[in-house]
């Protein structure tokens, strides 16, 4: 273990002198000690040495420095690693070391006034806010005052002198107030200029009052006012009112007339003549309006009345003629009910788009009178033929009925059959009732198909309404879920089991709820599958 002894500690300040450039004064404390190990011989080669400064709250400096130690003497300036000048000095310092990392050795030194005096370094150069009271023999040192610091009078240049100063006499020097004090009442000699409006009242002689000056009361002379605002004029305006601008309120419309012969906006009135307005006006109408008719001729539009936007798009429009047309959708609210005025709507031609036309809610009626001869055409855009009717699917777009003008219907298809007999077309399917039913208008009977698939092991695979019994070799019942009137005749066609085998059915009974087959294979009972068609009465 080392020890160490401190053998002087030395401030290098350099001394205080007053001059026109003085030299700054060293940030560095000279220390020098000696250090020794355990026992007492002298340490001697390079050591990191760690010093620390402390005030009565903890440490408020630190620098490690590589130290070269001579027979246990060395020499160190503290403050060469890590600056001194940011520590006031105002306290009591104590200084701690610490060798190659080892604990802070005890006790720690106490600083001796020496290094204390980098407080002095002020005294060299005062600054800002330093003395904030007192008397000042160079007061070029002054570069600033606030609050009452000035007692006596300033003498000299008070050219530089900024900010506000309370000053007597306006500064002249003069025993007496020769300045404006806008606090006391004072009388005032000379001409005077304004930049800007005086308010208040002003006596005496006013010759020369420039516009804007006056701003109330009567006037001697009439030729000063050039303008005039808010309600200034108790009596009446003569002589030459041509240079009047801005908003006057007057009555009848200032022709001297005792009746109202003017537009009024805010009353009801009745307007009489032909008012022609010379560029494209906007008239914009309160919730409340009633009615409201516009003509245009000349120049100006030819239609009677047309709607517009805010963007001026022309929405609707009555022309000349006395025909409506409008590019948007017409909406029938509350029980989806249009009147015209009339008990129907009567159109000589009627143009629907790009929109659709929708009955909403209540089913749609189309009356036609029994004693006149009604012709309706239905022309759809991309149809092959003029005149022709058509029904699509909403979506997907997908042919659901059309009818050509030459009375053929073709149901999934716009262009159904052409042939010299050809009058439904059906692209698909046909359903007849829930059970294949089949019922032609005015016959005695109500028919019924039932068709099916069964295959050898007696299992159907085709056709719904029936169910079958294996009885045999080859043999099976067709039992009907429904029975028919009558004993029906099947037609049954057997299905071979290999290309070109010879086979056959034949129907081995009849009654109104089945029948039994029998197939056969290479003349031989053998089961087989098979499809057969039922046609009989309910």
């Amino acid at each position: 273990m080392r020890s160490l002894h401190a053998i002087a500690a030395v401030v290098a300040l350099g001394g205080w002198i007053v001059s026109s450039a003085p030299a700054a004064p060293p940030d560095t404390i000279t220390f020098q000690g000696r250090l020794t190990e355990a026992d007492g011989d002298p340490v001697s080669g390079t050591v990191n040495l760690t010093f620390s400064l402390y005030d009565g709250v903890g440490q408020v400096w630190t620098e490690t420095q590589s130290v070269t130690v001579s027979d246990g003497a060395y020499c160190v300036q503290l403050g060469d690693v890590s600056s001194l000048a940011t520590l006031p000095f105002d306290d009591a310092y104590t200084l701690g070391i610490a060798v190659e990392g080892d604990s802070e050795m005890a006790p720690r030194l106490a600083l001796g006034a020496s290094p204390y005096a980098f407080r002095a370094r002020y005294a060299d150069s005062v600054t800002d806010g330093v003395v904030t009271t007192g008397s000042y023999a160079n007061p070029a040192w002054i570069t600033s005052l606030a609050g009452s610091k000035i007692t006596g009078n300033i003498s000299g240049n008070a050219a530089n002198v900024t900010g506000v100063v309370a000053i007597a006499n306006g500064g002249t020097g003069s025993s007496t107030q020769n300045f404006v004090d806008l606090s006391t009442a004072q009388t005032i000699a000379g001409v005077k200029t304004f930049s800007s409006t005086i308010s208040g009242n002003i006596s005496g002689n006013a010759g020369t009052v420039t516009n804007g000056v006056y701003t109330s009361g009567s006037y001697a002379n009439p030729a000063w006012i050039t303008s005039l605002a808010g309600s200034k004029i108790t009596g009446n305006i003569s002589g030459n009112a041509a240079n009047v601008t801005g908003v006057v309120a007057i009555a009848n419309g200032g022709t001297g007339s005792s009746t109202q012969n003017f537009v009024d906006l805010s009353t009801a009135q009745t307007i009489g003549g032909a008012k022609t307005f010379t560029t494209t006006q906007t008239l914009s109408l309160s919730s409340n309006v009633t009615g409201l008719v516009i003509k245009g001729s000349g120049s100006q539009s030819a239609n009677l009345m047309e709607f517009r936007n805010a963007s001026n798009t022309l929405l609707a429009y009555i022309d000349a003629n006395g025909n409506f047309e409008q590019t948007g959708n017409i909406t029938a609210y509350a029980d989806n009910a249009m009147s015209l005025g009339t008990d129907y709507i009567r159109w000589q031609s009627a143009y629907f788009g790009p929109g659709s036309v929708h009955v909403i809610a209540k089913k749609g009626e189309l009356e036609l009178p029994e004693d006149r001869e009604w012709t309706i055409g239905v022309q759809v855009k991309g149809h092959p033929a003029p005149g022709s009717f058509r029904l699509m699917e909403r979506v997907g777009g997908t042919d659901a009925m059309s009818v050509t003008p030459d009375g053929r219907v073709g149901i999934g298809t716009m262009a159904p059959a052409s042939g010299k007999n050809d009058r439904l077309d059906v692209r698909g399917n046909i359903k007849m009732g829930t059970a294949g039913e089949l019922f032609a208008v005015g016959g005695t009977e109500n028919l019924r198909t039932l068709r099916g698939q069964v295959d050898s092991k007696g299992i159907p695979v085709v056709g719904v309404g029936y169910k079958v019994d294996v009885l045999g070799q080859g043999t099976y019942r067709i039992i009907y879920d429904v029975p028919f009137s009558d004993p029906a005749v099947p037609a049954v066609n057997p299905i071979g089991r290999e290309a070109n085998e010879f086979c056959a059915a034949m129907v081995l009974a009849l009654d109104r709820g089945y029948f039994v087959v029998q197939t056969f294979v290479r003349g031989t009972p053998g089961d087989l599958a098979f499809t057969f068609v039922v046609v009989g009465a309910n």
